[in-house]
């Protein structure tokens, strides 16, 4: 029995919108408003990081049918779509290319279909999407005459961030932080990450339709490396205006970033810790904003690193999700 797409819709978490072209599913985590205040990483806007498709079956087996496309313009175009049943991972469909340790290689991006054996009794089946490009669903198939129930979740987050946040460099998607987070407090995600992006007010000044409980910020890696700090500081500022302009009653997170490699030098906007001082003067001035610092989030070791500098591998995202964690435990947030 082949999935329709308004059963495909019900069972999709992550998106601001789901579209049919050509008898295949396309997941936008953006809207087209967002998409046109941006002024870097349109591109890498298409990529389905955070998306997921999650769903109750009885069904003994799984045919999923994907595509791809290419949203990133540094060439991270390895990619996985991980299958879950009942928390455990199924497997994968994935492309890695030669080399699954170096992900700045073009690797070639193809149609993929993969059949999935499911138990006999009840299936909590997840499907997560890649970070790097943009999964779209061909097809999904289960059993003729088998149930599906989708999975509701009451919590909603919306997060914004970098390259971090939208996944780099996770080989399992299922394994960064923003996916991780969402599983641990059963919430529904956007993930708004886009990779080398700074504080955009423009982005945070348009207001979804999707009403978070809980809004998570990290940026500023970036805007230490590009920018002035008077910039840097107005900019700030704007961002986290707009989002409680337009959710007042929403909780904020401030996460200042993780360690990278070369953070003992300085810039133009001054010592690494002046990025992370300017969001916690920012958390003072307002109740609704609570300040994490993230620089001890993973150990200052390259190995927990992919590209041995900036951004985290599995390993790291498993530090990172845990420090955070215990970060929202100490503040009462979860």
């Amino acid at each position: 029995m082949r999935l329709s797409y308004d059963t495909v819709s019900a069972i999709a978490h992550g998106t601001e919108y789901i579209i049919e072209e050509n008898n295949k599913i396309i997941f936008s985590r953006f809207l087209n408003s967002e998409r046109q205040t941006l002024t870097y990483g349109t591109d890498k806007s298409y990529s389905t990081a955070g998306v997921r498709l999650e769903f109750i079956t009885d069904s003994q087996s799984l045919d999923v049918s994907v595509s791809v496309k290419e949203s990133n313009p540094e060439g991270r175009n390895f990619y996985s779509f991980d299958v879950y049943n009942n928390d455990v991972m199924l497997g994968q469909i994935k492309n890695f290319g030669e080399s699954p340790q170096y992900p700045y290689k073009n690797y070639t991006l193809c149609d993929s279909r993969k059949t999935f054996r499911l138990s006999d009794k009840t299936n909590h089946v997840c499907i997560y999407f890649p970070w790097s490009v943009q999964g779209i669903i061909n097809g999904i198939e289960i059993d003729d005459g088998a149930a599906i129930t989708p999975v509701v979740r009451s919590k909603k987050v919306i997060m914004y961030g970098d390259s971090i946040t939208q996944g780099y460099d996770s080989e399992s998607p299922s394994r960064s932080y923003t996916s991780r987070l969402a599983d641990y407090l059963e919430a529904d995600v956007i993930n708004k990450g886009i990779g080398g992006s700074v504080f955009m007010p423009e982005l945070s000044e348009i207001k979804s339709d999707y009403s978070p409980n809980l809004i998570t910020v990290a940026y500023g890696t970036n805007d230490w490396n590009i920018c002035g700090y008077d910039d840097f500081e107005k900019r700030c500022h704007s961002f986290f205006n707009n989002l409680i302009t337009n959710y007042p009653d929403t909780k904020i997170l401030a996460i200042a970033p993780i360690w990278r490699a070369d953070c003992d030098e300085e810039r133009n906007l001054g010592k690494f810790s002046k990025v992370a001082e300017t969001l916690k003067n920012i958390s003072v001035l307002n109740k609704n904003i609570s300040f994490i610092n993230g620089i001890d989030f993973i150990p200052k070791d390259k190995k927990y690193y992919r590209d041995s500098y900036l951004h985290p591998n599995d390993m790291g995202f498993d530090f990172y999700i845990n420090s955070l964690i215990n970060e929202l435990k100490k503040k009462g947030i979860i």
